[in-house]
């Protein structure tokens, strides 16, 4: 075994281990929580919850795909979903580059370079914190009534509407840079329309895991409360992912969930629900791990990249 595969299964395993740790450490703080948690949730609960989240990445992926491809090369849905699912993990540890650097290695497979996919991932980030914001505007759902709540929606239209124009603009800014514009295309407002609408579609769906919580939880099953958990769910993950040293927003976005759904549920119901979102959302991360490192495996791979290669 030559010493690039060992290095290679060195640092899988360094990061396999770090993930896990970090994903482990709410459950063993919180344990009559985590155990609340997945006694609201149920095998029924469980599996729908987690059928609506894998759809959302495969939406994610397509949503990360539109930039990429057009700054890159061409990817197929397949080979996207593969590349995207490898990363999973990595948003599981403190920073923003772990995941990056996993999925860099596939990616240079199709002729993606790292300054490639790099500038995708932050055009990706852009869109998918912007589409979050704006879905999460409905959150507000329940403390308005009548024109607000109209004004409400159309301010959600809005913010989904301006969302491609605005990243356009800043990746024009950006390639102005010459060694970047080297390195990279731009990419057509039409291509961020598409990735808009897939992420805005991704963060509905999703959403939709926590409002079948909520309304386990004793929440009745109406438009008001679908819009705090699926506005909720959106605005607290979009904000958790900007805190990079807390990984994956971890506790960051738990607090926030808490206080969204406090408007439908009593508090320690709140608690339970947004643990049970977390347990439900590290389930799907696994599952989307898992396909992404099979699919490198059998392709003769298990860490196609070290950290020192991808830079």
């Amino acid at each position: 075994m030559n010493r690039r595969v060992v290095a290679r299964r060195l640092v899988m395993i360094v990061v396999v281990t770090a993930a896990v740790w970090f994903m482990a450490r709410p459950v063993v703080a919180e344990p009559t929580q985590t155990l609340s948690a997945l006694g609201a949730l149920g095998p029924g609960v469980f599996l729908f919850g987690l059928a609506v989240l894998m759809v959302g990445v495969v939406m994610t992926t397509l949503a990360w795909r539109e930039p990429l491809q057009e700054i890159g090369e061409a990817l197929s849905s397949g080979e996207a979903l593969k590349i995207f699912a490898a990363g999973q993990l990595g948003k599981y540890i403190p920073g923003t580059l772990w995941s990056l650097l996993w999925q860099a290695g596939l990616a240079a497979r199709h002729g993606i370079s790292p300054t490639q996919i790099g500038l995708a991932f932050g055009v990706h980030a852009l869109v998918s914190l912007a589409t979050g914001a704006a879905v999460g505007l409905l959150a507000a759902g329940a403390l308005l009534e009548g024109v607000r709540l109209v004004a409400l929606i159309v301010a959600v239209l809005a913010g989904l509407l301006i969302t491609p124009a605005a990243v356009s603009q800043g990746l024009r800014l950006l390639l102005r840079v010459p060694w970047l514009a080297s390195r990279a295309a731009p990419v057509p407002t039409t291509v961020l329309v598409r990735s808009t609408l897939w992420s805005a579609g991704s963060w509905l769906l999703s959403g939709c895991h926590l409002w079948l919580i909520v309304h386990t939880l004793g929440a009745p099953l109406t438009p008001r409360v679908a819009m705090v958990s699926i506005g909720g769910f959106a605005l607290a993950t979009a904000l958790g992912s900007v805190v990079i040293l807390v990984p994956d927003g971890l506790g960051v976005r738990e607090a926030l969930l808490v206080t969204v759904l406090s408007t439908c549920l009593p508090p320690a119901g709140a608690v339970v629900a947004a643990t049970a979102s977390r347990l439900l959302l590290t389930a799907a991360d696994l599952v989307a791990f898992a396909y992404g490192a099979w699919s490198a495996r059998r392709d003769r791979s298990i860490l196609p990249v070290t950290p020192g290669e991808a830079l």
